[in-house]
């Protein structure tokens, strides 16, 4: 498609082509680039524009549709489609258009020099041409400007607006003078209305005058005001074509600069009016800058106004007479309330000069009320200059004061003043925004405005020193009446009180000795505890009551000042005492060992010295009566559970799946009895299929036990011979069902097995097991944290309730450090806190007989009608959870959203998972179909298979197809009636297929017989996962562990698994280390440590 001169005239109209095209013969385009874009070709050029002004265009030439379309912005007042991008767009059109040189023959250069010389001699000869001039463009006709004003009685000091009247006109037949001619509405003056009399320059005045207008129908007549207005008649001057009122006259023509000055004038009636030196045939013009119009001399010019602006000039308008019997007062207030307006005054006054050769800083302490209720104290500065008081706001250096009989000019020194307001800056105070702009004292408040601790501490300085200081100094200080700041000495002693009975719990109090007064130090250091110990004051100032404080040494406070932090962080009861537990010991004996007077708790200070004095833990010799031989991270578990005993700690054994928690525990309790500290039974709490299990390992290694199970439904004949055995056994659903009996009893040991299963601490069970009571707790669990760190908390808050401090306090300090910041230093304290706590063997640490474990990722692709299904779900499942989020917040979306996932999960595993009729429509399962190749091979190759899937609708669809594979099977869920029936056909090789929903046997199931597992879909929780598969790899097993894990590609499953390798890291990272010989790296200074103030680590 050409790119024509037609299509620029349509675009930009005759008159901007005329123009535009003469200033590209003139050469006016400075610079020309361009490139091919999408749909068409993009033009980046300067041009040279009138009054030198050098301007920017931006063009699109947009070639689609058939036809050219030209979008043109230039940064003129015009910028669109004007005379530049005229310019431009034929620059362009003569670059594309100019043939390349051919190569051969080659043209002589003096041909080629010839013609640039032409081309050169012919742009300056047009560059010579005025184009401001009527005659020079040849036309008929021409704009003029004819300026006026409304004629009123308003002030002279006043800015006007004049107004255009624009008129196209042409000289009479006789050339003398203008013909009237005809008005021109200024929104007709376009590229398309224009052709036959505007002139370039009318096209910068226009686009000055139309941003001062407003756009109508009618013809209007232009207005000059502002800074465009100032530029357009410029313009207009430079034009020679405005005229005043009318063209008989002559063009108006450009003054010179005059100065603007202000004086009162006498009136007829004896007031004084405010005038200025123009005299009334000047007018006073609104624009930027400010301009004057002389109608006399026809003359506009530039206006020197001093230090008034245009707004200003404009209120100087406004100014009232004045009375002559009131000018001496408007003198005075002029010299004294506004000495920066320079303005005349209306009456001579008589003025002492002061040239301030002596000045004292006048510092007045007060009190600022504000709402009636609270009281700023503040510092308030003046100076006195040989005898005369100044306020400080604002610095002249030259200020006029009334006194009782004179009026004094006093010259101010700005260097003395700024070394007396940088004096107490260096006290800690801070100057203050002052209130309006009349004089004033400088209010000065302290520096520090974040605690009342650091501003009362800078009081209390400067206070005691600086006043002291400064008056030495020769400054004039004041103490107001309504300063009431009082400082005051104090000390302080605690007293501890505990139930001999119960040592577990103990109220701390510490009292505050001021004088014969004893308060309550608690409430008082909590504000402390905001503040970082390395910023805190030499003598600490605390408030003890409305405008009184005490001081406390820093040197004495500081060797046990985190001690104190960490004990006071909890909210103290209504009494001021603080709720310790034994945890506390450590911490408490800190403070005797420091110097605090403390009273009671002999036996928690007891219990400090005994972990003070901590030397490892002993080894225990297995107890008579275990039929069992221990092995070596076994006999440890053993020592660490007879440490925690000894200690009256608890704790969490968690040794991977098959390590044998079972037997380590039944070995402790065995030691207990032979011990004769088994005094009352212990209790196991475990899921119901482990109720066999515990009773089976009981009557094989510890047969000494006597054991009760407190299951089925003829458990209630057992209730009257609980506190007969030794060991009780129940399941988590009849922890609810049987508490009024449970709870009645008092326990030697509670012992969680799965201990996950209160991981939530606001379940009824979780809340149930807290209320059982015991001497000692246990919690055995592969996992102890599945999801996230507010599981582990909840295990300990049954175990030791207060080691990790509250749910809210601990999520402040780790949870959310942790997990949402990645904080490493916060895990590591954590990991380092519950270390003697948490032990954890994995099976390749310590069971190198185990033999190796292969894990195995299959993928597969969802494609056709399950692929589309796949989409669609997941189209209409965002839509909805995006507006239950928006609708309830992510917080009550919960629901939402893991129906949402679900269903996702639901296709990649089958689509006639989903009860939907979209889905009853598809037939294809990828996965399910990756499945059936694999398993008839693998059972061809003799393996022994364990598949899992959460979904037992799932296994159904998977026993449908085996049976039409003729591939026989076992299958364990929820539903399953006789339960060690399928379990035995698969253990004694009846069948070599055995399908297990995750949740009937994930757990309790010891099925080393197997040596290939698959899971079928991936759970959020990875220790489920890891539970699962360690019903085949665990102690016994003698042949690898195959682990195939199904998973569709790019779907949530893939989200999932990377879900999961976060997870790990996160509890890989809170386990404790161990050493190579399983033994737990606990010594003394590690144990100290341990029991450090929570968070301080």
């Amino acid at each position: 498609m050409k790119f024509e001169q037609k299509n620029i005239i349509e675009a930009c109209g005759k008159s901007s082509f005329s123009r535009g095209q003469e200033y590209f013969k003139s050469g006016r385009v400075l610079s020309l680039d361009y490139d091919a874009v999408k749909g068409g070709v993009e033009l980046i050029s300067r041009t040279l524009g009138s009054g030198g002004n050098i301007y920017n265009q931006k063009v699109f030439l947009d070639f689609q549709g058939g036809y050219i379309e030209i979008d043109g912005q230039c940064d003129c007042p015009v910028t669109y489609n004007c005379k530049h991008i005229v310019a431009a767009c034929l620059e362009y059109k003569a670059e594309i258009e100019t043939p390349s040189l051919p190569q051969i023959p080659v043209a002589r250069p003096e041909v080629l020099a010839q013609g640039k010389v032409s081309r050169w001699l012919q742009n300056l000869t047009e560059s010579a041409i005025d184009y401001r001039s009527p005659m020079a463009q040849k036309t008929q006709d021409w704009l003029i400007y004819i300026l006026s004003i409304q004629q009123d009685n308003q002030s002279l000091l006043k800015p006007r607006e004049l107004s255009v009247s624009i008129r196209a006109t042409h000289q009479r037949k006789n050339g003398k003078g203008l013909v009237k001619g005809r008005e021109v509405a200024l929104h007709n003056i376009d590229d398309r209305h224009s052709d036959f009399y505007a002139l370039p320059i009318d096209s910068d005045i226009t686009a000055f005058l139309q941003t001062t207008t407003e756009y109508n129908y009618w013809n209007t007549p232009a207005t000059i005001r502002g800074r465009a207005g100032a530029s357009a008649l410029k313009l207009m001057l430079e034009s020679g074509r405005c005229y005043w009122q009318n063209s008989d006259s002559s063009p108006i023509q450009s003054g010179e600069q005059k100065q603007l000055q202000l004086y009162w004038e006498t009136q007829e009636n004896g007031n004084l009016k405010l005038q200025h030196n123009l005299g009334k045939r000047c007018l006073l013009l609104n624009t930027q800058p400010v301009m004057y119009f002389d109608s006399e001399q026809l003359q506009v010019g530039s206006l020197e106004v001093q230090q008034w602006s245009l707004k200003q000039l404009i209120e100087l308008s406004q100014a009232p007479e004045i009375p002559a019997d009131e000018a001496k007062t408007v003198t005075q207030q002029l010299l004294q309330s506004y000495p920066k307006l320079a303005l005349p005054i209306p009456a001579e006054i008589a003025i002492r000069d002061n040239t301030g050769d002596v000045m004292n800083p006048c510092l007045t302490l007060t009190s600022v009320e504000h709402t009636g209720q609270t009281l700023e104290h503040c510092l308030l500065l003046d100076f006195d200059y040989n005898g005369d008081r100044v306020p400080a706001f604002p610095f002249n250096e030259q200020s006029t004061l009334s006194s009782q009989d004179d009026w004094v000019r006093l010259s101010r020194n700005a260097l003395a003043e700024e070394r007396a307001i940088n004096t107490l800056i260096s006290y800690g105070f801070k100057l203050c925004d002052p209130i309006g702009d009349k004089p004033q004292p400088l209010r000065l408040l302290p520096m520090s405005n974040a605690t009342n601790i650091a501003n009362s501490g800078c009081w209390a300085d400067f206070i005691e020193q600086g006043i002291d200081e400064l008056r030495d100094d020769s400054w004039q200080i004041e103490i107001g009446e309504q300063f009431h700041l009082r400082f005051e000495a104090a000390d302080w002693e605690a007293e501890i009180d505990g139930d001999e009975n119960d040592n577990d719990w103990f109220s701390l109090r510490f009292d505050l000795k001021v004088g014969d007064e004893s308060l309550p130090l608690a409430p008082l250091l909590t504000p402390l505890l905001a503040i970082d110990p390395a910023e805190l004051p030499e003598v600490i100032t605390l408030p003890i009551e409305k405008h009184r404080y005490i001081r406390l040494p820093y040197e004495r406070i500081q060797p046990f000042l985190s001690t104190l932090q960490e004990l006071f962080s909890r909210l103290p009861s209504d009494n001021g005492r603080l709720r310790l537990s034994r945890f506390d010991a450590i911490s408490i004996d800190q403070l005797a060992e420091q110097g605090a007077a403390l009273r009671g708790a002999e036996n928690l200070r007891q219990l400090a010295k005994q972990m003070i004095n901590f030397d490892g833990i002993k080894a225990v010799e297995l107890p008579i009566g275990l039929n069992a031989e221990l092995r070596p991270y076994q006999q440890s578990g053993l020592n660490w559970l007879q440490f925690l005993r000894e200690y009256r700690f608890a704790g969490i054994l968690a040794d991977d799946m098959g390590l044998g928690k079972t037997v380590q525990t039944l070995a402790h309790l065995l030691v207990e009895k032979n011990a004769g500290r088994l005094d009352k039974p212990a209790l196991v709490v475990a899921p119901t299929s482990l109720m066999g299990n515990w009773r089976r390992e009981a009557e094989r290694f510890a047969p000494a036990l006597r054991v009760i199970v407190l299951h089925g439904t003829e458990r209630h004949q057992f209730f009257n011979e609980i506190t007969n055995c030794d060991l009780l056994l129940t399941t988590y659903p009849l922890l609810s069902r049987d508490s009024e009996q449970l709870q009645a009893q008092h326990y030697h040991s509670i012992i969680l097995d799965e201990a996950q299963a209160i991981k939530n601490p606001n379940t009824k069970m979780a809340r149930l097991v807290r209320q059982l009571r015991s001497e000692h707790r246990l919690c055995l669990t592969g996992t102890p944290m599945e999801n996230h760190l507010g599981e582990l908390w909840s295990l300990f808050d049954f175990l030791m309730p207060g080691f990790l401090g509250d749910s809210n306090t601990f999520k402040k300090q780790y949870r959310t450090p942790i997990e949402v910041h990645g904080d490493v230093e916060k895990q590591q304290k954590l990991a380092q806190r519950v270390q003697p706590f948490l032990l954890r063997r994995e099976k390749d640490e310590v069971a190198s007989e185990l033999p190796p474990k292969t894990e195995i990722l299959q993928t597969v692709e969802l494609e056709g009608e399950q692929a589309e299904l796949y989409e669609s779900i997941r189209l209409a499942m965002d839509k909805r959870v995006r507006e239950a989020i928006k609708t309830q917040g992510l917080a009550r979306s919960h629901i939402t959203i893991l129906d949402a996932l679900l269903k996702l999960r639901q296709v990649c595993c089958d689509p006639r998972l989903l009860k939907l009729e979209q889905a009853k429509k598809v037939t294809q399962s990828a996965k399910l179909s990756l499945l059936m190749d694999l398993l008839p091979e693998q059972i061809e190759e003799g393996r022994r298979i364990i598949l899992f899937s959460q979904f037992t609708s799932m296994l159904t669809l998977i026993e449908d197809e085996l049976i039409k594979y003729d591939i026989e099977y076992t299958k364990l869920t929820g539903q399953t009636i006789k339960r060690d029936e399928a379990i035995q056909r698969f253990r004694e090789g009846h069948v070599n297929l055995f399908l297990i929903s995750l949740k009937a046997g994930g757990t309790g199931l010891n099925l080393t017989e197997a040596d290939t597992v698959i899971l079928y879909d991936p759970w959020w929780n990875p220790a489920v996962e890891a539970q699962a598969i360690d019903r085949a790899h665990r102690i016994g097993q003698d042949k690898p562990v195959f682990i195939y894990r199904l998973m569709v590609s790019g779907s949530v499953e893939e989200k999932m698994l990377a879900m999961q390798d976060k997870k790990r890291l996160l509890a890989k990272g809170i386990y404790s280390t161990k050493t190579k010989d399983d033994t737990p790296l606990l010594d003394t200074q590690s144990l100290q440590n341990l029991f450090s103030p929570l968070g301080y680590l």
